[in-house]
């Protein structure tokens, strides 16, 4: 049987991190990982400010690379890998919204969770972070939470994987709910 990953993707902010830490308290099997360390340290010494302005062909392959980095850290996980992640990113460069989702992530992921919220709850959460983005408002943070959803149903559909939606905004719901799925699909890969 081959081990499992699942994406639990949502825009900057939602609570994909918290709700991941809080999984593995209780649960010592499962790993969590942020995404976005694994294509910090394909990029390295450069930055992801630095990979925005590339060609999409450069872009990919540190993406590929990333997702082989993930195959090591999945074979090493005796539970459930969960990667925080995202399927939309903002260009620091151009400011667009553009889809990050690439063939190789579509064939590692055995199932997906997007993790949504209101614009405004998410808002709110990011102006109180320490890593504050400049120049966000509540309409870009609303922008971003659609093209989540969009992307969200369309990529689960075309990789055919168990996805759920959890828009539960108390922590222990989100718990409750991420377990949930996760106790669904276990032993399905």
């Amino acid at each position: 049987m081959s081990k499992l990953a699942v994406g639990v993707f949502g825009a900057p902010g939602v609570g994909k991190s918290t709700l991941l830490q809080d999984h593995v308290a209780a649960h010592g099997d499962d790993r969590h990982i942020v995404g976005s360390s694994i294509i910090k340290q394909v990029l390295a010494p450069l930055s992801v400010r630095d990979m925005d302005a590339w060609p999409d062909d450069r872009q990919a392959s540190a993406r590929a690379e990333a997702i082989r980095r993930l195959e090591v850290e999945r074979a090493a996980t005796v539970g459930v890998l969960l990667v925080d992640g995202h399927f939309s990113l903002r260009s620091r460069t151009t400011g667009a919204l553009s889809c990050v989702v690439t063939p190789e992530d579509r064939g590692f992921y055995g199932g997906l969770v997007l993790l949504d919220s209101s614009a405004h709850q998410v808002f709110e959460q990011m102006r109180a972070d320490s890593r504050r983005r400049h120049g966000l408002s509540e309409a870009l943070v609303a922008e971003h939470l659609e093209r989540e959803r969009t992307l969200a149903v369309e990529i689960a559909q075309q990789m055919e994987v168990p996805f759920t939606v959890i828009t539960a905004t108390s922590r222990a719901d989100r718990r409750q709910l991420l377990g949930t799925f996760l106790d669904s699909i276990r032993g399905l890969v």
